[in-house]
């Protein structure tokens, strides 16, 4: 549910806009990554804190919006290792799957 929580401070959080909501995908601080999905209310500017993790906590992925059904990420890294996979999500459920692994 919406309140007044936000996801703190990150930075290589990929983002993409979705039917007037900012998400923001996972994400690192001084001392964690994330796997976490976050969705803004563009007109309320209210934060809701999604139920559904990343596959694992990555930041530096990049994200797009295909078919307005789906996100995906590309790369990234979690923190030890560079990824090379694609994680989809739909935008309808954001479910998450995995994609391919290299």
């Amino acid at each position: 549910s919406s309140s007044k929580v936000t996801p703190g401070p990150r930075y290589s959080a990929p983002t993409e806009s979705y039917k007037g909501h900012f998400y923001l995908f996972g994400g690192k601080s001084s001392n964690s990554v994330f796997d976490d999905l976050w969705k803004l209310n563009s007109d309320t500017l209210l934060w809701m804190k999604l139920d559904i993790k990343l596959n694992r906590p990555k930041f530096g992925s990049a994200a797009i919006l295909f078919e307005n059904q789906y996100f995906y990420l590309f790369g990234g890294n979690d923190g030890s290792t560079e990824l090379k996979e694609i994680e989809i999500l739909k935008t309808d459920s954001c479910s998450c799957s995995n994609g391919y692994k290299g």
